[in-house]
């Protein structure tokens, strides 16, 4: 840290001793090494410490501790609901879509949902004609007289 760092640290945190432990340690550094910050750190500490040194500790009344906690509670809830409302507002920005739009949507999955149906629905009744095909084969070859698994057509002849 350069003299500039370690003086705007002094005049903040390091007074008042809200500052880390990592800092302290590094501001203590400097200071035994640079007379220039020790004497700056002394005159803070002058101007912003010894006029209270002396001074009487006052205690507001309970009452205005209350006050106090109550306007809290009630700042901490207004800023809740105003947050709760915002973040819902935002939500619908998100999802807020023109009408032309959810029109086309609902119409896209309604052609979808029919596609599959169809699709499905055809499949089903292919695999319902192949498997009547394969009876329909097999009650041919058992009324035949020829070999197993031969079905006595003109063209399976002519290729065998």
């Amino acid at each position: 840290m350069n003299c500039k760092d370690i003086r705007e640290l002094l005049l903040t945190d390091y007074v008042d001793g809200e500052i880390n432990e990592s800092a302290r340690k590094a501001i203590d550094d400097h200071l035994v090494s640079c007379q220039s910050c020790k004497e700056f750190a002394l005159a803070a500490k002058q101007a912003a410490f010894d006029p209270f040194s002396d001074a009487e500790r006052f205690s507001p009344p309970e009452s205005v501790w209350h006050s106090i906690k109550e306007r809290i509670v009630e700042v901490s809830k207004e800023d809740s609901i105003s947050e709760n409302i915002l973040s819902l507002e935002k939500i619908k920005k998100v999802f807020v879509l023109p009408r032309p739009a959810i029109a086309l949507v609902s119409i896209l999955i309604v052609v979808l949902s029919v596609t599959s149906f169809v699709r499905t629905s055809s499949q089903k009744i292919a695999l319902e004609n192949e498997e009547q095909a394969i009876v329909y084969l097999a009650m041919l070859d058992e009324e035949d007289d020829s070999e197993p698994g031969e079905f006595g057509t003109s063209i399976e002849e002519y290729f065998l």
